[in-house]
């Protein structure tokens, strides 16, 4: 039988979600860092700390602040007229048909005849509650997604994490970031809109109070979606801001183009050692965001490496993961209730 099981550092207070077919102990929801286990006991490197709630202010972290130093001039990029515009509507209003498989934790619906389904989870209640959409890495929608998932609605919101790479046959030994950026960007956003209408047909959620939250590729996609009108709230993780606003090299819509766009309030969060996804991108995305008027903060953790909130990867770091997950919640907590 699988079981998922969460690293003692993450027990956090939270409500018993009925709805779910496991019993999952409380995550930062940042920290994406439930393990997937068949048989294994839990890891015991990790120390027990005092719980911690909500309203705990957020630890004391050595941080860079914003805004980010300045960045060399954009170079390659096209003029003007080929930047394509993103709208703050959904890409389409045709009614959608979400359906959701509470013993199974699953969500699905139809975008533009195509099928598409994601991990969801609930809270206890009848709401209504704040939704908030999870995005999932170039990795693909795996356990660490789906933990965050879990954890949000622990915390109150209705969380769908959708496998955004199914509906374009996109698999995690096949992804390339530029055919991904270019070649499907459009119809990804599409299905993940239509995620989005899911979400805000349901019952138990309220339209009015919504979020997405992002990992490395799913943090673009997470400020991507920010440019909807009923979008508050954007969280991105280590964030893949493709472009950077440098370049539209390897995507369709670089970050100049989503600065402009964004209505969301945005949060980010990255290590100045990611090797992955250099700081400097961070960094430069604050600056378009700032410099476009928009309510946006970058926190910086000296020394952190990407993927710093993943505990069962040598990466891991426990201070800025759980300062990343205290951040997020006050965040959600702030502009959504």
């Amino acid at each position: 039988m699988r079981r998922w099981l969460t690293p003692p550092f993450y027990d956090w207070p939270m409500r018993t979600v009925p709805r779910l077919p496991f019993t999952v102990a409380m995550v930062l929801i940042s920290l994406l860092a439930c393990t997937q286990i068949e048989g294994t006991p839990t890891p015991s490197v990790i120390p027990t700390p005092t719980p911690v709630t909500v309203s705990t202010p957020v630890p004391a972290f050595t941080v860079t602040a914003t805004p980010a130093p300045a960045a060399p001039a954009p170079t390659l990029t096209p003029p003007p007229a080929t930047a394509p515009a993103l709208s703050s509507t959904p890409v389409s209003t045709a009614p959608i048909a979400c359906e959701v498989d509470t013993t199974n934790n699953r969500a699905s619906w139809t975008s533009s005849g195509t099928s598409n389904s994601g991990y969801i989870a609930l809270p206890e209640g009848a709401g209504p509650f704040p939704a908030v959409m999870v995005l999932h890495t170039s990795g693909g929608l795996n356990v660490h997604t789906k933990a965050a998932t879990t954890a949000l609605a622990g915390h109150g919101y209705v969380a769908l994490a959708p496998d955004y790479f199914a509906p374009e046959g996109i698999t995690r030994e096949s992804y390339d970031v530029s055919v991904t950026l270019t070649e499907h960007v459009d119809r990804i956003r599409e299905h993940l809109d239509r995620g989005i209408e899911c979400l805000k047909s349901l019952s138990y959620v309220d339209a009015g109070r919504m979020a997405t939250i992002g990992f490395s590729l799913g943090g673009y996609f997470a400020l991507l979606l920010g440019a909807r009108d009923d979008i508050d709230a954007a969280v991105g993780y280590y964030g893949a801001y493709h472009g950077g606003g440098v370049s539209r090299a390897d995507t369709k819509y670089a970050l100049a183009d989503v600065a402009a766009a964004i209505k969301a309030r945005v949060l980010m969060f990255h290590g100045d050692a990611d090797s992955q996804v250099r700081i400097r991108v961070a960094q430069r995305a604050q600056q378009l965001l700032l410099a476009a008027g928009k309510e946006s903060e970058l926190v910086v953790y000296p020394g952190v490496e990407h993927r710093f909130d993943q505990v069962d990867t040598p990466v891991y770091d426990a201070q800025a993961a759980a300062d990343a997950g205290l951040r997020t919640l006050a965040f959600l907590q702030n502009h959504l209730r």
